[in-house]
């Protein structure tokens, strides 16, 4: 009796450790990085090299970002370029440029800084931006994505004319400032930006399969039951997995805006990317919803009550060698993102998919999911130029990064929403994690959570 149970302790030890260390290995894997070559339209060798120019590029700009604040009527924000392994500043006063670079704490990235003529200082648009704020509060557009691009030294708004007629008051109101305005029209065919994904298929029903181990990846689906037709819908993606350390209580986390309205306590179920949904015979019941929130900050928490499903660091990726990219850690401090760096995300329509940040503190006003409110808003977004569609909305946001010549995965945070028909690059909204679990109001739903990346997952 003891010698079987001494070989089953082995046989576990064995397949705890071939499996941490296939982990490890995958995340040093190059050709991961595929969809990244794709967007940047390079040799998959070359993106390592790419990698480490963002790194330097994006660590200048946080030792810059102060400096130039503080001649903010001088300058008007900056932007990397990793091919080009350019820092851009737009300038106005070229006078204070001496006294930029005369900075010690910049002087290993003076041959980054490009200093190019502006039209528009970071003071004047703050301002304006600011002013916009306030008319979006009291004209109560919708679908709307609102930032400052450095790139086109304007305030970019996105928007759609399917909504002309109710962002009337608004747009009237911004003609003031059409100077510092860049209007973005968006090619939009659907009336909302809320996912509603429905599939009639009498073959296909919810239920609980007893199977050994499950993993639901990030990207991958989130199935719930319609209750007008008890079929199953597609309603989102998953983000990541996160376990409390008080409790123990496992979770998923994904968007609110792609669940059905008022999700608490509704049955979650799992949808992995092949074959296309709805066309299984049967989805692995996971959880439920336990919290969630529409406005501010967009976030879902649905508890896991399948024993079979375990908690795992993996995000799905269309790269056929290897299906899975593996989380080395989460950016839940904050750390910046400039303009011009590159995020990706994995989506059920999209599968893995890349794109530049285009606008960063961006303000956001969806259709709203609450009744006898005008509009759902939303603060501190990211904006990036990524292709993808409303079916990938809750799917991770991630990073790529090369430390040392070993590659790493970032999470930054999941996708909230799109103003773009089917894969048309231009208007992902993300949601940053940092901003989610530093939220004063929800702050004490997160404060206990921990994020499962690959060395979490070795711990537990």
């Amino acid at each position: 009796m003891m010698n079987i149970q001494n070989l089953m302790k082995l046989l576990l030890f064995l397949s705890i450790f071939i499996c941490q260390n296939y982990l490890t290995v995958q995340i040093t894997r190059i050709e991961s990085l595929k969809p990244l070559a794709e967007h940047w339209n390079v040799s998959l060798n070359d993106v390592p090299n790419l990698l480490t120019i963002e790194g330097i590029l994006t660590n200048a700009t946080i030792i810059l970002t102060p400096l130039l604040y503080k001649y903010n009527d001088s300058f008007g924000g900056f932007y990397i370029n990793v091919k080009a392994n350019s820092l851009f500043i737009n300038t106005i006063d070229f006078s204070k440029v001496s006294e930029i670079k005369s900075s010690p704490v910049l002087q290993e990235f003076i041959h980054l800084l490009n200093f190019k003529p502006a039209n528009y200082s970071t003071y004047q648009l703050e301002s304006i931006f600011n002013s916009l704020s306030e008319l979006t509060d009291s004209t109560n557009p919708v679908n709307i994505v609102m930032g400052i691009s450095p790139i086109y030294n304007r305030i970019v708004i996105d928007l759609s004319h399917n909504d002309d007629k109710v962002n009337e008051e608004f747009l009237n109101a911004t003609l003031q400032f059409e100077h510092f305005i860049f209007l973005n029209y968006v090619d939009d065919s659907d009336d909302s930006l809320t996912l509603r994904s429905t599939f009639n298929s009498s073959s296909s029903r919810l239920h609980t399969k007893r199977l050994i181990e499950l993993y639901f990846q990030g990207g991958e689906g989130i199935v719930t039951n319609n209750t007008n037709t008890s079929q199953p819908v597609l309603s989102c993606l998953a983000g990541f997995s996160a376990i409390d350390v008080s409790t123990l209580q496992e979770y998923l986390i994904t968007s609110a805006r792609c669940l059905p309205p008022d999700p608490q306590n509704i049955s979650i179920y799992h949808a992995p990317w092949l074959p296309p949904f709805p066309h299984y015979d049967e989805y692995e019941f996971f959880g439920i919803v336990r919290e969630f929130k529409y406005a501010v900050i967009d976030f879902a928490l649905i508890e896991k009550f399948n024993d079979h499903f375990k908690l795992n660091p993996m995000i799905r990726s269309s790269v056929d060698e290897f299906p899975s990219s593996i989380i080395s850690a989460f950016n839940i401090n904050g750390v910046p993102i400039p303009v011009g760096h590159h995020l990706c995300i994995s989506g059920y329509e999209s599968y893995t998919s890349c794109g530049d940040v285009a606008t960063v503190d961006t303000s956001v006003m969806l259709r709203p999911l609450r009744q006898r409110v005008l509009s759902d808003t939303y603060r501190k977004m990211i904006k990036a130029n990524i292709p993808c569609s409303s079916k990938d909305v809750g799917g991770t946001v991630f990073g790529n990064e090369n430390h040392n010549g070993t590659l790493f995965t970032l999470v930054h945070g999941i996708l909230t929403a799109t103003l773009s028909t089917y894969r048309t690059p231009g208007n992902a909204v993300i949601q940053p994690l940092a901003s989610m679990i530093n939220n004063n109001p929800t702050r004490h739903i997160f404060e206990n959570l921990l994020y499962i990346d690959l060395d979490t997952y070795n711990q537990l």
